[in-house]
């Protein structure tokens, strides 16, 4: 009989110690709830919405998850590839490899390491591209695409093309056919690989 009692005594105890720690008491409200719970009607630590940092209850946020923003009681997301910003068209903070265009009211792709951009500009921290790699332009210090056929380019004036293009003016015009250098449309400096050369026709 001693034997029973003291084992009911030990589960009872065990039980207790159960409940202590996951029942939360009213002196306990506003306290114990972790980031991103809320203390509901029943003393139940219960998780605010994804997007919410801190909330007073399912519908109503304190504070927002990064890459949202606050709207009213609701967090609502930020602009795409943004970390940071206070509506939906206005990022503060752009996702690393990104910055803020204000033209385009969006964070565009930027790496000053990319294949793009050849070294940063030092005199910026080294944040941004000082110069571009041929086929690209540096355009507000981001690399942009120079025209088509063009190798080189300098406020969207070409200055060198491609093979089987010739520079005319400030922009680059095909070769006649099967030719990779040329001076106009109509006779061939260089042949393509596999293809020879016409002295007397100036042709492939």
């Amino acid at each position: 009989m001693h034997i029973k009692t003291l084992s009911l005594v030990l589960f009872l105890t065990q039980f207790s110690l159960i409940l202590s720690t996951n029942v939360i008491t009213p002196t306990q409200k506003g306290k114990n709830c972790a980031t991103g719970t809320f203390l509901s009607q029943n003393n139940i630590c219960t998780p605010c919405s994804t997007s919410c940092l801190s909330c007073i209850d399912t519908s109503t946020c304190l504070t927002c998850q990064p890459t949202f923003y606050l709207a009213s009681t609701r967090c609502l997301s930020c602009p795409q590839n943004c970390k940071a910003c206070s509506d939906s068209s206005t990022c503060n903070i752009c996702q690393p490899g990104y910055l803020f265009s204000s033209t385009l009211t969006a964070c565009i792709w930027f790496d000053c390491t990319s294949s793009y951009c050849l070294s940063c500009n030092s005199s910026k921290n080294y944040s941004v591209c000082g110069l571009c790699a041929d086929g690209f332009m540096l355009v507000n210090n981001l690399c942009a695409t120079c025209t088509w056929g063009c190798s080189k380019c300098t406020n969207n004036i070409c200055q060198g093309c491609d093979l089987g293009n010739y520079l005319s003016g400030m922009s680059c015009l095909a070769c006649i056919d099967k030719c990779d250098t040329c001076t106009d449309n109509s006779t061939c400096d260089t042949c393509s690989a596999g293809y020879s050369y016409s002295p007397e026709s100036k042709s492939c």
